[in-house]
């Protein structure tokens, strides 16, 4: 599953010495990338689309064409004609085992599952995820891992493990994993331990929760028995793992306690971008930090820098629109989200930025056009911005604060 600890996985054998190809090695959300090959995750994205299914509406079923398995088949050559042992990571695969099974009979599994609110909040502030969804699509990848798993056992991780505990169980994931491949493979357990870093994982998830949906038209009957459902599958992948209900729930206290220093972070970021200065991610992660440190002027800076360095990434303008917003520096947040509209004009998600911040300024009309505008660009994904709408028509006692606390 997503935001689970799989690029950390996926970094770490790559870094034993495990070939994956071409990967993303930096982004938005991971000083040292995702670990993904751009091809398969826009093959994984094209077989999902066959049944008009994507990574968060997963279909009931899937289906794929002699194009896709030809595509398929051209990059496991592509990886066998260099080294006989590979690996590839993506989420979506998850969706798409049979297809990639049909390909490659013989494939070895390592998995990694993480808390399931730990999840929902990772993706709730990552782009706004709401988090019944964010459940929802927990429950259906990780249902999916304890299914093989029960087919076939095979190395599984938990992410909500501190560090010396989940080093542990990578070290014996690997020696299972050198022990079942029938080619001569020899994996660096150090190296995969020294990819681990505690300041780069993102163990706040848990810090700011988003907003309860107080819609009075908001359904809750199943919102229990959602809750009830994961924790449920939780303790069963706890058990696969290995864990027992006292370990894992010890592990889910400790990593929701814990905070990386700040100083470590600005460290961490500062020698990336003195090595990589036009690395538009280092100063976005710069940002972060500085803007957890309360350095607003510093954060400003950093992430205009990374705006600066990559003008198309929609990300970067939220953060900064979001912090200017917060210092209630309005006018300037409005100048932030005019010019993401330049690079991306239909963007739903800067339309309902744009219109939260001119609403909380006064400037009702405009606020609520671009709202409309972001609900008519994805009517059926934006249920914030049909809540926010109909909060504003047919509630007279509606208040702004209830904006101002919105993370968007």
């Amino acid at each position: 599953m997503h935001r689970s600890g799989t690029s950390c996985l996926a970094g770490s054998l790559q870094a034993a010495g495990l070939y994956g190809g071409t990967v993303d090695r930096c982004n938005a959300d991971n000083l040292k990338g995702c670990r993904e090959n751009l091809k398969i995750i826009a093959l994984n994205d094209a077989v999902l689309a066959e049944t008009s299914g994507t990574w968060k509406n997963p279909p009931d079923t899937i289906s794929w064409t002699e194009e896709h398995q030809q595509q398929r088949d051209a990059i496991i050559a592509d990886f066998y004609y260099y080294v006989s042992v590979w690996m590839f990571k993506d989420p979506r695969t998850l969706l798409t085992l049979p297809f990639w099974r049909e390909g490659i009979p013989n494939l070895h599994f390592i998995g990694t599952f993480r808390h399931p609110m730990r999840v929902a909040m990772s993706l709730y502030h990552r782009s706004g995820f709401p988090l019944r969804d964010s459940l929802t699509l927990w429950i259906h990848y990780n249902r999916i891992i304890l299914d093989s798993f029960r087919q076939s056992p095979f190395p599984l991780l938990c992410f909500d493990l501190p560090q010396q505990e989940y080093l542990s169980q990578l070290e014996q994931g690997i020696n299972h994993l050198c022990s079942q491949v029938k080619a001569s493979i020899s994996l660096s357990i150090p190296a995969a331990q020294r990819f681990y870093e505690t300041r780069l994982v993102n163990q706040n998830d848990m810090v700011s929760l988003p907003p309860q949906n107080s819609n009075r038209d908001h359904d809750h009957s199943n919102d229990s028995e959602l809750l009830a459902t994961a924790a449920e599958l939780y303790r069963n992948l706890r058990q696969a793992a290995g864990l027992t209900l006292e370990e894992a729930e010890e592990a889910v206290v400790q990593t929701s306690g814990y905070t990386v220093p700040l100083e470590e972070s600005i460290t961490a970021c500062q020698e990336v971008i003195k090595s990589q200065p036009d690395n538009p991610h280092a100063y976005f992660m710069l940002g972060n930090a500085q803007r957890q440190q309360e350095d607003i002027d510093g954060a400003i800076a950093s992430y205009g820098k990374a705006i600066e360095l990559a003008p198309d990434n929609y990300y970067f303008y939220r953060h900064l629109s979001t912090l200017l917003y917060q210092q209630e520096r309005l006018d300037e947040a409005i100048t932030v989200c005019q010019q993401a509209l330049q690079s991306q004009p239909e963007n739903p998600l800067i339309y309902m930025t744009l219109g939260q911040i001119q609403l909380q300024k006064g400037n009702q009309a405009e606020g609520m056009a671009n709202c409309e505008k972001a609900r008519l660009i994805n009517k059926k994904g934006w249920l914030a911005a049909k809540k926010l709408l109909s909060s504003l028509t047919n509630d007279s006692g509606y208040q702004l604060g209830e904006v101002q606390n919105r993370r968007f």
